[in-house]
């Protein structure tokens, strides 16, 4: 019962990354104006939320990668990491 309960919070980060990821790259290619915006802003919304991960987990900030271990590319395309 657990499991199935941890499954289903995975899958509302899933839907919730991947409905990010999708408005994401609708606004690029409606305003192209755009397209440098998200690179610009990844290191600042990753410190965010390199915090913001330690406080909701209760883990360590240690436990996570200090730095985006991701291109741009990797976080607004379909990619998920091994």
């Amino acid at each position: 019962m657990q499991r199935l309960s941890a499954f289903g919070e995975l899958g509302r980060w899933l839907d919730f990354i991947n409905d990010r990821r999708s408005q994401i790259r609708r606004k690029l290619e409606d305003s192209p104006s755009l397209r440098s915006y998200p690179a610009e802003i990844l290191v600042k919304e990753y410190t965010r939320a390199h915090r913001e991960a330690a406080r909701q987990t209760g883990l360590f900030l240690s436990v996570f990668p200090e730095f985006c271990p991701y291109t741009i590319a990797q976080v607004i395309e379909d990619w998920w990491p091994q």
